[in-house]
């Protein structure tokens, strides 16, 4: 009986260690990653995105404000042209918004 409750620890250490190694690795990538978002997530200003994106929509013709991630969702009966044609063309928009957020255009 001894021997099995030395093994359970025993195991239970090795799995505690590795567990503090996954997290003395991953840490500093968390914060990093915090930090990163931190500036763009306190600057949002919904209002001009939303401006900015129904500019983007009128421009291209469609005035559509439904989620464009359909096409992303595998389980959707879309034809794989059609897929490849709505992933294009928001690969695009997003694109432009990059450059209208950056101050490029």
């Amino acid at each position: 009986m001894r021997t099995l409750e030395e093994e359970k620890l025993s195991l239970l250490r090795d799995l505690a260690l590795k567990y503090c190694q996954y997290l003395n690795d991953f840490a500093p990538k968390m914060v990093q990653s915090a930090e990163t978002l931190n500036e763009p997530v306190k600057t949002c200003n919904v209002e001009q995105d939303l401006t900015t994106l129904v500019g983007i929509r009128r421009q291209s013709g469609t005035e559509q404000l439904l989620p464009d991630f359909y096409a992303e969702d595998n389980s959707n009966l879309i034809r794989k042209e059609r897929r490849k044609e709505v992933r294009k063309i928001h690969s695009q928009e997003i694109t432009c918004q990059d450059f209208l957020i950056g101050g490029l255009l």
